[in-house]
């Protein structure tokens, strides 16, 4: 009888453990407290449907709440200086990686978008633990 009560108890255990690592349906949000240099201010909001990530936007706002993936000159600006990628494009190979691999930290780097595949992973990641509370929330994230 010891020896079945221990074995359900660790089996509950167990179960816990699995449970507190399973995604919660919701859509989170989390965004840069601050702005950057530029005034842009970088968000995400990613959506979990049957416990996997389903849908993501990642951008940044200015203080007038315009998108820097829609706006031409700054997409102009990075095609000038020779950077490969822009705003708009970056930001949908970010999202298409994620969604793919289902791991921020997997995520790849994008050539001439460095900072802001950085900024991606770290939103990304610092809405982990909200996610798997089932918190929607506002996160601010410290930048």
């Amino acid at each position: 009888m010891k020896k079945i009560l221990c074995v359900l108890i660790a089996l509950l255990f167990v179960l816990a453990g699995c449970q507190s690592d399973r995604l919660r349906d919701g859509t989170y949000t989390a965004q840069f407290a601050s702005p950057d240099s530029h005034g842009w201010r970088a968000f995400i909001e990613i959506t979990v449907i049957d416990g996997e990530y389903q849908g993501v936007v990642f951008d940044y706002k200015d203080e007038s709440g315009n998108l820097k993936s829609l706006d031409q000159n700054y997409k102009n600006a990075y095609i000038a200086a020779g950077f490969g990628t822009y705003p708009e494009l970056y930001t949908e190979e970010l999202v298409l990686d994620f969604l793919f691999k289902q791991n921020a930290t997997d995520v790849d780097i994008v050539a001439g978008a460095t900072y802001a595949s950085n900024d991606f992973i770290r939103l990304a990641e610092a809405l982990k633990e909200n996610i798997r509370k089932g918190n929607t929330n506002l996160l601010e994230v410290y930048n």
